[in-house]
């Protein structure tokens, strides 16, 4: 039996003088976590963000959704926020480093933002509970 995990590449070449590209297939993986059964280094189960949760301050949901980020994977920035007529906030994105594009791509600096989708969205109560 082959291993779930192994690569397989194959030459692919055009006729006319072409360059030859390497297509890489990964095999799928029978252990797959589920967002519910991630765990922590301590061993505790990680919180993962569901909506619904409430938080009291943009502190604690931010470190909240770092810590998942930090231990599936990726890194976070704060993004986006919206505010409501009176100025107070009412919406702030939480999102992978990697969300989006830069617009003004620099010669000097490495590429970075990838378009990657992962964010959550925190909506914020009058009364400052901050809501995924």
């Amino acid at each position: 039996m082959e291993d779930p995990r192994s690569l397989q590449t194959d030459a692919v070449g055009g006729d006319r003088g072409e360059e030859e590209q390497q297509i890489t297939h990964v095999g799928s993986v029978d252990n797959e976590v589920s967002n519910e059964e991630v765990v922590d280094k301590s061993g505790q189960n990680l919180m993962t963000p569901e909506v619904g949760m409430s938080f009291e301050s943009e502190e604690k949901a931010y470190e909240m959704y770092n810590t998942y980020a930090g231990k599936v994977g990726f890194s976070v920035r704060k993004s986006r926020t919206k505010r409501r007529l009176d100025g107070s906030l009412c919406t702030k994105y939480i999102v992978c480093s990697c969300q989006g594009h830069r617009e003004n791509e620099s010669s000097q600096k490495d590429i970075t933002r990838t378009g990657c989708d992962a964010r959550v969205q925190f909506s914020i109560s009058r009364e400052g509970v901050w809501i995924v």
